[in-house]
């Protein structure tokens, strides 16, 4: 109790002796102590899988793949499109007009 009495006095005094632009200058901040009982320190470190070059050229492989596949199938569309075609001229130029 003696030890708190005795930093209100000290803080009182100093009060007493700023002046007042240091006063206001003061009254506008907060000042926040924090105490840990542990002083044990946790860092976290990332470090990333893959470099920047890394990952695009993996994106790019990938991009390339379905669009290979994307062609393939264009392809194969039109094949199929061109078969029906020349399937159904065939046959309606085959049947006998009544």
């Amino acid at each position: 109790k003696t030890k708190y009495i005795q930093i209100v006095k000290e803080r009182f005094i100093s009060e007493l002796s700023r002046s007042e632009a240091e006063y206001e200058y003061e009254s506008k901040l907060i000042k926040i102590e924090i105490y840990v009982d542990d002083s044990e320190i946790v860092t976290f470190r990332h470090r990333p899988q893959y470099l920047y070059i890394e990952a695009f050229s993996y994106v790019g492989g990938f991009i390339g793949i379905w669009l290979g596949i994307s062609l393939i199938q264009l392809t194969d569309f039109i094949e199929t499109l061109f078969r029906i075609l020349r399937y159904s001229y065939k046959h309606k130029n085959d049947t006998p007009n009544e």
